[in-house]
């Protein structure tokens, strides 16, 4: 392929729709991350970045640290790759 084609609208969707993706799993966990933060200073309490990890290890392990950064994902993840598709 030349650098003057563009890609089919087929291929397009696919590769926008994969960058939404990634984008998508590599923001959550840190979007969650910090509004455990925020939720911690806004009841007066000083959270850090590794004492929420901490905090939730300790609570459940491996599982819990997964589950509380993947909370919402697959609608986060729909959202985004939608949205990345209408925008590009």
């Amino acid at each position: 392929r030349s650098q003057n084609q563009s890609l089919p609208y087929s291929q397009r969707i696919v590769c926008s729709s994969l960058g939404g993706l990634a984008s998508a799993a590599s923001t959550i966990p840190l979007d969650v991350l910090v509004a455990n933060i925020q939720s911690a200073s806004a009841a007066g309490k000083k959270v850090s970045l590794l004492d929420s990890f901490r905090n939730s290890f300790h609570s459940g392990g491996f599982r819990s640290v997964f589950g509380f950064a993947t909370r919402g994902f697959r609608a986060r993840a729909l959202h985004v790759m939608l949205t990345t598709v209408v925008v590009k």
